[in-house]
């Protein structure tokens, strides 16, 4: 799956998701989850938008002086 069709079905399952309640959720974490190969807990992140996909994290903590 490339990255701009998985950048789509993501956009589209975020729009759905947000419209469950709580057992159709726990349905499209599972179809999200099992569709793209990851653990439950990143699908959740990934779905209500907590994590950026393919960009690298800002480094966190204090600057080095």
């Amino acid at each position: 799956m490339s990255q701009t069709s998985k950048a789509q079905y993501l956009e589209n399952c975020r729009r759905r998701y947000l419209s469950r309640n709580w057992q159709g959720k726990s349905a499209m974490i599972d179809e999200v989850s099992d569709t793209m190969g990851w653990e439950r807990k990143h699908t959740i992140k990934v779905l209500n938008r907590k994590v950026s996909l393919g960009n690298r994290a800002k480094k966190r903590g204090a600057k080095p002086s």
